[in-house]
Formats: structure tokens, C-alpha cells, sequence
């Protein structure tokens, strides 16, 4: 291989694991939370993989990157990830490159560390332009101090000894503005999800006290038409009634907050869901009819449990079928199905409804949205919540003025 190729492949190695870097960190939020261990463990790779591709010089040495992975990994991982990658480069250069190379690096290993070590806490601190001259310049230093060594014991030519500290610092800085572009953009991610956060917050907040003012001023004002107007008995108990359920929907709206804010299930248990179905389905019978609306139950399902709270799994379907029920303002048919679906559970929920436009439906479960004129959307959103809570997952098909069918889908525990 020539010098040309092993310089481009080298280049190649160190600039897509910085890539390979940023999006596994950004793809999964596990590592997040690692990325110091991530960014180690990657200036690692691309200095084994430096080590082992190196750039042959005619009539000299072989030469390789290892020192920008080194640099870029010990100031932007700390002086505990810089102990271990000057270490771990010293062994990789005695195993794979000999005792000259693992010499020259010794020794600029040990003028290199202590600035690495001062400078860790400090360079992150500074503006990029102070990061740039700091970089260049340890690199620089490094490199020169690095080749001096090797130009002794294998007489490097002069020219050669030119060229690679030229490569070796503009390989460095492009190494290290795909770094500092990266991390902005990392930067600004959280950002826009912190913005996101709190204007979501806010919306909440805002939904919640409307929500909940509704109830409490009409309580509030049946009050003092008790206090301030005399009133027949007969009306004095219609309207503390009145006062009742107004208060009733606004602890109901409180509870179904909770529920959202702070998710947890009481207690996980086996859920035989044939039997809680058909259970959940003859409570929903009563309701059905008095909307003109007939409840279908098709069980094509053998004795199957899934892991779950048995009470709030109630909640769930009892708000998904409600809805459906009263999706029907003319009457129709509320069909639920139970099915196996490889190693689900399918709970199919069907109406014959006003149906949904796709914006709609992308909208359900967020909070306050409601398609119906007085509902709160708590509801649908605490329903969501306790299915993913369960490990479930949620399909909506809808079609205006068809239906809507809820496809409810849990992994399976076991099979009786």
C-alpha cells in the first residue's frame, strides 16, 4: 500500500469513527448518559486501527495517526480516560510496532501527559478559537518531539519529517472541529428539548387550570345561589347535587392528572385476559345500550396471560370502549376482539363511529385533546400511559365517518 492510500485510509478510519461515535450516542439514550466511557472506548479503536494501517515512507519509517485519537480522547474525556488511552497506546505500540516506535512514544508520552493533564479541566472551559490553539499547538509539540525520537533511531528523512508533522496536525484539526461540531449539535438537541419541555409544561399547566376551573365555578356558583336566594327543599337538593358532580369531575380530573404525571402501577400480577375481557365487556353492556349501541365480544383467543395491573388494564379499556360508545351518536355496534398476534396479545376495539382524519388520530393521547365538545382528553392520555406502563403498544386505524378501530397489543407472559 502507498503512502497516498495508507493517508487517506488512516483519515477515513478516524473521521467515520467520530461519526459512528455521535450517532450511537445519539440513537440510543443509554449511552447518553455514557458518552465519556463511548468516547474512550473509540479513540481506542481508531488508535488500534492507526497502529495497524500505517503510512509507509520510501527509504524510511512507518508512521501513523495514533496521536490525534490520543489527543482528542484525553481533553475531551477527562485525565482518568487519558491514564488509560496513553497507556493502552504505549502497549498497542510495543505489541503491534515494536520497541522503536514504543520508545519514541514513551518519551513523548511523558513530556505530553502532564501538559494533558493540566490542560483537561481547563480546555473545555475555553472559547473554541483558544480550544483551536491549544490543539494545534500540543499536537504540533507532540508530533515533532514524537518524529525527533524516531528520526534518531531510524533516520527519518528530513523532508519526510516536514510532511508528517503537516498531515499530522491538519488531520488533528479537521479531527477536531467534527468533535466540536458535533458536541454544538449535541448541545443544541438539549436545548431544544429543554424549550420543548418546559413550553409542554406550560401547556399543561395551563389545559389543567382551565380544566379544572370549569367544574369548580359552576360548583361555585350553584354556592351562592344557596347562600344568597331562598330556595324550595326540592331544589335546594337538585342543586347540591349538582354541586356534587361538578366537584366529583373535577377530583376525577386531579386523579387523571396524577395518574399521568406520576405513572406507576399498584401491583403487577398475571392477567388471564379472556375472562378480564369478557368481564370488562358485560360491564360496558349497560352503558351501550343506554347510548343505542350493542356491544360485540369475539374471544378467539385460548387461556393467555400477560404481566400488568389488573385494575388499571380496566381503566384503560373502559375509557378506549367509552369512547367508542359514545363515538356512536346514532347507535351501531361496539365490537371487541381478542386474538394472538406471533407472541402478542391483540385486543381489537371497534366502532361505527364519526371516525378520525389522520391528524386526529396522531393527536390522541395528548393532553386536553378531546374530539368530543365537553371531553378533557385525559382520559385517552391516561389510557396510553398505562398501556405503554404494561409494555403495550397502541395502532389506530380510522376512517371519517366509518369508525375508528383500537389495536391494543401486549407481549405475552404465558399460555394456560
Amino acid at each position: 500500500m502507498n503512502a497516498g492510500t495508507s493517508v487517506l485510509l488512516n483519515f477515513l478510519i478516524i473521521i467515520v469513527l467520530v461519526f459512528v461515535d455521535y450517532f450511537m450516542v445519539q440513537s440510543f439514550s443509554r449511552l447518553r448518559e455514557k458518552e465519556t466511557t463511548v468516547r474512550t472506548i473509540r479513540s481506542l479503536v481508531t488508535i488500534m486501527f492507526c497502529i495497524l494501517v500505517p503510512i509507509s515512507m520510501k527509504g524510511s519509517l512507518d508512521y501513523n495517526f495514533e496521536l490525534v485519537p490520543l489527543l482528542i480522547g484525553s481533553l475531551y474525556s477527562g485525565v482518568e480516560a487519558a491514564v488509560i488511552l496513553f497507556a493502552a497506546t504505549l502497549g498497542m505500540e510495543w505489541i503491534l510496532d515494536g520497541v522503536a516506535h514504543a520508545t519514541g512514544f514513551a518519551v513523548a508520552a511523558v513530556v505530553l501527559f502532564p501538559f494533558v493533564a493540566a490542560l483537561s479541566d481547563f480546555y473545555l472551559k475555553r472559547r473554541l478559537i483558544w480550544r483551536n490553539v491549544l490543539f494545534i499547538a500540543l499536537l504540533a509539540g507532540a508530533t515533532t518531539l514524537h518524529v525527533a525520537i524516531l528520526r534518531r533511531v531510524t533516520g527519518i528523512r528530513e523532508t519526510d519529517y516536514l510532511y508528517l508533522m503537516l498531515l499530522n496536525v491538519a488531520v488533528g484539526w479537521v479531527n477536531m472541529m467534527l468533535v466540536e461540531i458535533f458536541s454544538e449539535l449535541t448541545r443544541m438537541r438539549e436545548r431544544i428539548f429543554g424549550y420543548e419541555k418546559l413550553s409542554f409544561a406550560r401547556e399543561l399547566a395551563a389545559a389543567f387550570a382551565h380544566e379544572i376551573r370549569n367544574p369548580l365555578t359552576v360548583a361555585k356558583g350553584f354556592v351562592q345561589l344557596l347562600r344568597e336566594t331562598p330556595v324550595h327543599q326540592e331544589k335546594h337538593h337538585a342543586y347540591l347535587t349538582l354541586v356534587e358532580e361538578d366537584l366529583a369531575h373535577a377530583e376525577q380530573i386531579i386523579n387523571d392528572y396524577l395518574v399521568y404525571a406520576r405513572p406507576e402501577l399498584a401491583s403487577m400480577e398475571e392477567i388471564e385476559v379472556t375472562a378480564e375481557l369478557r368481564h370488562v365487556s358485560d360491564l360496558m353492556y349497560s352503558y351501550g345500550v343506554g347510548h343505542g349501541v350493542n356491544v360485540t365480544v369475539y374471544l378467539h383467543c385460548p387461556e393467555t396471560y400477560i404481566i400488568g395491573d389488573r385494575g388499571k388494564l380496566y381503566q384503560a379499556l373502559i375509557n378506549i370502549m367509552k369512547n367508542g360508545i359514545e363515538a356512536m351518536s346514532e347507535g351501531g355496534t361496539l365490537t371487541v376482539r381478542l386474538s394472538r398476534l406471533n407472541r402478542q396479545l391483540a385486543i381489537a376495539i371497534q366502532d361505527q363511529g364519526v371516525g378520525m382524519t389522520d391528524e386526529e388520530v396522531k393527536r390522541l393521547g395528548i393532553p386536553f385533546y378531546s374530539n368530543k365538545a365537553n371531553g378533557t382528553g385525559l382520559g385517552m392520555m391516561v389510557s396510553y400511559s398505562i398501556i405503554e406502563m404494561m409494555k403495550g403498544q397502541v395502532h389506530v386505524m380510522s376512517e371519517k365517518g366509518v369508525g375508528t378501530v383500537f389495536t391494543i397489543l401486549f407481549p405475552i407472559a404465558r399460555e394456560g
